[in-house]
């Protein structure tokens, strides 16, 4: 329920920049097998959520540790400069 939207809430973004690239990955997995629109789908949407979680977890969630603590301390150094 609220777990699983707030974790897609959270890759967007990565989500957005991923699954255009995925989608060739996903074809050549899936290939000509039987059930390849299945197979399609399932490696597309794996591929999409493994690709996103790590540029989440390598690019954007260290980018947004460090401006969170360069605005913690805008305000203090905004005061002892005046």
């Amino acid at each position: 329920g609220g777990a699983g939207v707030r974790t897609v809430a959270r890759l967007s973004y990565c989500l957005y920049l991923v699954h255009f690239p995925a989608l060739p990955l996903a074809s050549a997995i899936a290939g000509h097998s039987a059930n390849s629109a299945a197979m399609f789908w399932l490696a597309f949407l794996g591929l999409s959520f493994a690709l996103a979680a790590a540029l989440h977890f390598a690019v954007e969630k260290p980018f947004l540790i460090v401006k969170d603590r360069l605005t913690a301390d805008a305000p203090r150094a905004l005061q002892t400069a005046r």
